[in-house]
């Protein structure tokens, strides 16, 4: 997996920033042409409903055009659709039938001159029209003919004209191939804005001049403008709006209707923008885009956020991503803010959500700052009696009647800005809210994605679904979200998990019981300590009625009576149990006994201890624990399977540092185990092993690793475990575990970045197990320790006294200092005041005398066999 950043959510937000006014673009281009040399035309041409793409909404830019095709293109493109509705009902070609649905279009073409049929008088309007073709009719329509006649005529002379003219730019193709739709749009939208050719003067003085004229402009009454979208019917930049519903202002002059364009989300930022005249000499835009050349956009996080922004900053600090440092973004003078939609009179620290800056001019400073602060909720159903969208998690139901409220002001919206209908939102659907004086705004949210958690980092709140990164909400819990999770999980605005229903999993689970009891003075609980199959070490709370080996009703009291059978403590065990919605245990299942009647001890119906021995040998051909007699003969079998819950608890333990979730990979070949076998199948395959006597070591000679970071995975065989990432050798590694408590250094923490540890890697190349030597959190005690049996590994850490070419005095404690070999010596550097990188590559020079104040370093030595391997440097 990729390295797990939080600029992941920032590349996110700069691809869609989620202000009603800072929307990059809300456009919607089809997918398959988004981001190619042809975006512009199809946007253009589709506004303009020139052309448009299939009932999937792909525009298919590398299809054939027809003949029928372009002619219904060149026809709308003069505005004359009206034309040719009425032009049907007769036909000009014997090929095109009165009911044929392009029978009007080329109707009109035939008689305005710009298409022909071929010497047999026919159209042929299904064949794909040549490039040439399509080239001679644009030019006629622009009124070039006369020109392309006097430069050879068909189809020679026309293509000099068209390239002349440039209406070939970035659209050319061979003279007899046959026309694309991405080539068709280009030419089209270049044919817009080229200046008509009109005859001039009467009978034989006519002459044929370029005229200060354009099919956008002339024929289809439309503009192409620029400016800076300055006020909607929100809000102004400078204050208050004075703009009606739907209207945009630009340049603080011009106002507009918005029409069906995203333009009022575009506020701040330089736009290109169409505008059509209608018989009302009322202006409408009808397409609106952010100019990239222009607009300089930064959409952060705001828990990227460096610092608290305040009333009178002149600049915003972010870390762009977790390993970086913090970036200045630069506020021009008299910067406006914008906050939830509605003008400021000055920034403010948002708690949730995000803030988009917006440089329009290029100079690298930020002319508008928006603060978009919103709450996230999730929707349980809808009221439209009542106007109430109700929420799950027995949130408050969001209030819409402005009937009731006349002067709130509601806003339902999708992520790009397109406005939602109150009936389509539905259950699960992640809604967004921003609220402000009197006004609501809900961006609503239908995405989702179905899979299982793979992968997640508790400390940068994001999973891993189906192989892909996914920040956490500020709904929701990151410890709502376990390793294993299956189902289904809905998305909000940014992309973000705000919800999950979770795909219903077995209930019963194996677990090693530890200990319980009873707490509470009036409404007595059972308490039960579990050591759980997850490797998880927890106490659960008993449901009011507990049901123990098929026996139903035990109160907390008789519960633990139950389970103490006579004694004081409970007698450590592997049990199956099962939880409530509530999270409460209802069921507790101790094994039944059966080791006497095996190998005849499979039990269909109940759970069941099969075996019990000591001295089993794994034989890896087969991957099956021998039971083996005194002469060493094999007596039976045990098979273990993907689905094999592997434990190592050895008998009577109680300290968790002491258990272990295990994988197959714990068993190494002709290697003898003692063991306890529950659920055995009729097969001889095992649901549940336990292993009593394992016992691990690590190598000496091993490099040291220095953790960067841990976060938790699963396995290929399904099973939870963590992943660390860690210097080795001078370079950064990633090694998954055998577990997820492989890397516990106590009850309660696993190693973290600074820690320096040693590992033991299995067959797969797993870490099994690891030696601490050096905890980041205590970097002020200094030591000097010796490991393995003849003391061959020296660890010292201390102050560096004195520094020469080619080695350092050590200190420890103060005391008489040591001459150590720097020459060969691996070296990390490790800076704890750092939040994030704290782990980087170093040299020998990096190495520096110790000073009070001033370079409070100190080093830590690894010397194996006489020979220094690694130097830490630790600051």
């Amino acid at each position: 997996m990729s390295k797990i950043t939080r600029i992941f959510s920032l590349v996110l937000a700069l691809v869609i920033s989620f202000s009603a006014f800072a929307n990059v673009s809300a456009f919607t281009v089809a997918d398959d042409v988004a981001g190619t040399a042809y975006e512009e035309a199809a946007a253009v041409l589709g506004a303009l409903n020139i052309m448009i793409g299939d009932h999937e909404g792909k525009f298919r830019p590398n299809d054939n055009v027809t003949r029928a095709e372009f002619a219904k293109i060149a026809v709308c493109a003069l505005g004359l659709e009206e034309v040719a509705e009425s032009s049907k009902g007769v036909s000009n070609f014997p090929d095109v039938s009165v009911d044929y649905w392009a029978n009007g279009f080329i109707n009109v073409a035939a008689s305005a001159g710009i298409v022909i049929g071929d010497p047999e008088g026919t159209f042929r309007p299904t064949d794909g029209i040549a490039y040439q073709e399509a080239v001679t009719i644009l030019v006629r329509l622009l009124g070039y003919e006369p020109v392309a006649k006097s430069k050879g005529g068909y189809p020679t002379g026309y293509i000099v004209v068209a390239n002349d003219i440039g209406l070939t730019k970035k659209a050319t193709m061979g003279a007899y191939d046959v026309t694309t739709r991405g080539v068709t749009a280009q030419m089209t939208f270049n044919a817009l804005t080229i200046n008509l050719m009109e005859a001039v003067g009467y009978g034989d003085s006519v002459t044929y001049e370029v005229v200060d004229k354009t099919v956008l402009k002339d024929k289809l009454d439309t503009e192409k403008k620029t400016g800076i979208v300055t006020a909607n019917q929100y809000t102004a930049l400078n204050g208050a709006t004075s703009l009606n519903e739907n209207q945009v202002q630009i340049d603080n002059g011009d106002i507009y209707f918005t029409g069906k364009s995203n333009i009022a989300h575009l506020l701040g930022q330089f736009v290109t923008y169409y505008v059509k005249t209608d018989e009302n000499d009322d202006k409408t835009v009808i397409l609106a885009q952010s100019d990239s050349n222009k607009n300089k956009i930064v959409t952060i996080n705001v828990k990227d956020l460096a610092g608290t922004i305040s009333a009178g900053a002149t600049s915003i600090f972010y870390y762009p991503e977790v390993d970086a440092d913090a970036v200045e973004l630069v506020l021009d003078t008299g910067y406006k803010v914008i906050y939830n939609d509605k003008y400021a009179a000055s920034l403010s620290h948002p708690k949730t959500g995000s803030v988009t800056l917006i440089d329009s001019t290029r100079d690298n400073k930020f002319d508008t700052v928006f603060i978009n602060e919103y709450e996230t909720f999730v929707v349980e159903e809808t009221s439209a009696a009542s106007k109430k969208i109700f929420l799950k998690d027995g949130k408050t139901a969001l209030d819409l009647n402005t009937d009731k409220n006349k002067d709130l002001k509601v806003t339902i919206e999708d992520k790009e800005g397109f406005e939602v209908k109150f009936e389509d939102i539905k259950e699960w659907n992640v809604l967004s809210v921003f609220k402000n004086t009197n006004y609501l705004k809900i961006v609503v949210s239908d995405e989702y994605v179905t899979g299982k958690i793979t992968e997640r980092s508790e400390k940068e709140e994001i999973v891993v679904i189906e192989g892909k990164e996914y920040e956490i909400a500020d709904n929701m819990k990151i410890a709502d979200l376990k390793l294993d999770l299956e189902g289904t999980f809905y998305l909000d605005m940014t992309g973000k998990i705000g919800a999950y229903d979770a795909k219903l999993r077995n209930a019963t689970k194996y677990a090693y019981l530890v200990n319980a009891g009873t707490s509470g003075t009036f409404n007595t609980k059972l308490d039960i300590q579990l050591f759980t199959a997850e490797g998880e070490f927890k106490t659960f709370t008993g449901a009011e009625k507990v049901k123990i080996d098929e026996i139903t009703g035990y109160t907390a009291k008789t519960a633990l009576t139950e389970l103490l059978k006579g004694s004081s403590t409970v007698t450590p065990q592997i049990v199956t149990y099962e939880l409530n919605s509530n999270g409460e245990v209802t069921v507790i299942d101790r094994a039944a006994d059966k080791t006497s009647s095996f190998p005849n001890s499979f039990v269909k119906d109940a759970f069941a201890l099969n075996y019990k021995g000591t001295g089993l040998v794994y034989k890896a051909a087969s991957g099956k624990l021998n039971i083996v007699d005194a002469s060493g003969n094999t007596t039976g079998t045990i098979g273990l399977d993907d689905n094999t819950v592997i434990l190592s608890i050895a008998n009577g333990e109680t300290d968790e540092d002491n258990m272990e979730v295990c994988t197959k990979n714990i068993f190494s070949d002709l290697s003898s185990y003692d063991v306890e076998v529950y659920d055995l199948s009729e097969d001889m395959t095992a649901g549940l092993i336990r292993i009593t006597n394992v016992v691990n070591s690590n190598n000496l000679d091993a490099s040291l690793a220095v953790v960067t970071k841990v976060t938790s995975s699963v396995n290929s065989e399904g099973n939870k475990i963590d992943k660390l990432y860690a210097m080795v050798d001078g370079k950064e590694v990633i090694i998954d575990t055998e577990d997820e408590t492989t890397l516990k250094k106590d009850a309660t923490n696993k190693v973290e970045a600074g820690d320096i540890i040693q590992l033991t890697l299995n067959a797969k190349g797993e870490v099994e197990s690891f030696t601490l030597l050096f905890e980041a959190s205590k970097k002020t005690t200094e030591f000097s320790k010796t490991y393995g049996s003849n003391k061959e590994m020296t660890t010292v850490y201390g102050k560096v006294t004195s520094k020469f070419t080619n080695s350092i005095n050590v200190s420890v404690n103060d005391a008489n200092a040591v001459n150590y070999s720097i020459e060969n010596a691996k070296v990390v550097k490790v800076d704890t005041t750092k939040t994030n990188n704290k782990v980087t590559v170093a040299t020998a020079g990096d190495i520096g005398k110790w000073e009070t104040g001033a370079n409070e370093q100190r080093v830590f030595i690894r010397i194996y066999k006489d020979s220094v391997k690694e130097i830490i440097i630790v600051e």
